[in-house]
């Protein structure tokens, strides 16, 4: 935020793919068939409440784990 950095908007709705019917369904077909893929799961390394914020921003997890925020 103190460095004037921006999140451009990203739509994909002119490309190729969602223009054309057929290859829109195959794509979230392959998609879907992917989604429960291990590679796309959360590891959980620890989770905090969100009176934990401080300690949940600080907490470093090895091997791809990410603090979680629960209620």
């Amino acid at each position: 935020m103190t460095k004037n950095l921006v999140v451009k908007r990203f739509s994909n709705f002119e490309s190729a793919t969602v223009k054309d019917r057929k290859n829109l369904a195959a794509a979230l077909a392959d998609l879907q068939g992917r989604i429960d893929d291990p590679l796309f799961q959360t590891r959980i390394g620890k989770e905090f409440h969100f009176d934990e914020i401080d300690a949940a921003m600080r907490f470093e997890a090895g091997a791809g784990a990410k603090a979680v925020l629960v209620a």
